[in-house]
């Protein structure tokens, strides 16, 4: 047998500090049953972005391929400017 400890279902995770709007949560109850998912699921994922990102309409085609274009064009200087 392993000396090691295998961490247990019980083993609490650390909860960060993540700002988020203030209607944030009370929405996610609404999409979990609209997405037909238990709340414990949403938990899992990152708090803010996928329910914000569920009110928000898709992006547009051309924004999304003038954004390809740019960075193809200027993927060196971004790279730079990343440094």
């Amino acid at each position: 047998l392993s000396a090691e400890r295998k961490p247990t279902m019980s083993a609490r995770r650390p909860t960060p500090a993540i700002p988020v709007d203030s209607g944030t949560p009370a929405r996610v109850p609404e999409v979990a049953a609209k997405e037909g998912r238990p709340l414990p699921d949403l938990a899992e994922e990152p708090p803010a972005d996928p329910v914000e990102a569920r009110g928000q309409p898709p992006p547009r085609p051309h924004v999304m391929a003038a954004y390809r274009g740019s960075l193809q064009k200027y993927d060196e200087l971004y790279e730079k400017l990343a440094k």
